[in-house]
């Protein structure tokens, strides 16, 4: 119970805010399928969800500047309109 309660899965409903979430394909902490599955529950219910799948790994120190214009503008359009 613990575990299922610690989950962001868990959590989601319909009153969620937008979400933007960007994974690498290449994670070997994370299993990409973890991201697919929110991206999944966060549709189902309706919330405003991107998914934005890199080649990256789990080490996000390179390659920020190759989505930057997404998730800025994302961020853009929620905080600011």
């Amino acid at each position: 119970e613990q575990m299922r309660l610690g989950s962001p899965i868990s959590h989601v409903n319909a009153d969620a805010p937008p979400f933007f979430l960007i994974h690498g394909t290449r994670d070997e902490v994370v299993p990409f399928e973890q991201t697919e599955q929110m991206y999944g529950a966060l549709k189902a219910v309706g919330v405003e969800v991107t998914l934005l799948p890199t080649e990256w790994g789990h080490d996000w120190d390179t390659g920020w500047y190759e989505v930057a214009q997404q998730y800025l503008a994302f961020f853009q359009r929620h905080l600011y309109g």
